[in-house]
């Protein structure tokens, strides 16, 4: 009889590669797109109640974060950007680029065990 531990390494295992880097990206690009709408749909806000310099001072203040995309994504993925959609898309950007990565590592790591 296999422990837990062994099937699921076997099922992990059977994971194709393919797969990972087809699925985890698509997923990732419609919620970057979802976070797209999400920010407009926020902008549109402003612009209703506030007017153009109100949207034009909260475009400021998302330029002035100076951040590199990793910290970004690291930002977003915590929920610390000052925006409507931007933690979406950088979460969105993880899905894109870190997750494939994670999950052919964890797949590659599982068929090494089962040699």
């Amino acid at each position: 009889m296999k422990s837990p531990f062994q099937r699921i390494r076997q099922t992990v295992a059977r994971i194709r590669v393919r797969d990972v880097l087809t699925f985890a990206p698509l997923i990732g690009i419609f919620v970057v797109l979802a976070g797209v709408l999400i920010e407009q749909r926020g902008e549109l806000e402003i612009v209703r109640t506030s007017g153009w310099a109100a949207l034009d001072a909260y475009r400021a203040t998302k330029a002035a974060l100076q951040l590199t995309f990793w910290q970004w994504i690291g930002e977003g993925i915590a929920g610390n950007l000052p925006s409507f959609g931007n933690n979406t898309q950088a979460r969105g950007m993880a899905l894109m680029f870190i997750v494939p990565l994670i999950a052919i590592a964890t797949v590659l790591a599982a068929r090494r065990a089962q040699a």
